[in-house]
């Protein structure tokens, strides 16, 4: 079966086309060839492979920030943001008074005990996670910046 790379190349991605070029992907010779071809039509070499990796991983970042803003957009918990909290903040302020609640509600000790332990473990792990999202949304936003310049 014959197939016609030089048209299938045009619809690839400058990952897919280096990976076809470099052998990554196990096809035949006629299909790294016309790889090889398209990403010189796209003004890359596979002598100097620096700014296809530099290219690649601004496709990817930039894929990773509209999957973000997707998911945020697309979130079903509505949001919980005013002029004095952050979505965060009134999440964390819900999970302390949860606890207090515990606290003062619950009939038995070992009862406070299980529910405050476990309310406050989603608690940490809520700071934690928002803090991990933030850093990593910031490092993509300067490498975003900083691979624009380069290319």
């Amino acid at each position: 079966m014959s197939y016609d790379w030089k048209e299938i190349m045009k619809s690839k991605s400058i990952k897919e086309l280096f990976e076809i070029a470099t052998g990554r992907l196990h096809l035949d010779k006629e299909a790294m060839n016309a790889a090889e071809d398209e990403l010189k039509n796209r003004n890359f070499s596979l002598d100097n492979k620096e700014p296809i990796r530099n290219n690649i991983e601004f496709e990817s970042l930039v894929k990773e920030q509209e999957e973000e803003d997707f998911r945020l957009k697309n979130s079903l918990l509505p949001p919980i943001e005013s002029k004095y909290f952050s979505k965060e903040a009134a999440t964390i302020i819900l999970l302390m008074i949860g606890v207090l609640l515990i606290l003062f509600l619950e009939t038995s000790m070992l009862d406070k005990i299980i529910h405050s332990i476990i309310l406050t473990s989603f608690l940490i792990y809520y700071v934690f996670n928002i803090k991990r999202k933030k850093d990593r949304a910031l490092f993509r936003k300067g490498r975003i910046d900083e691979l624009k310049k380069l290319l």
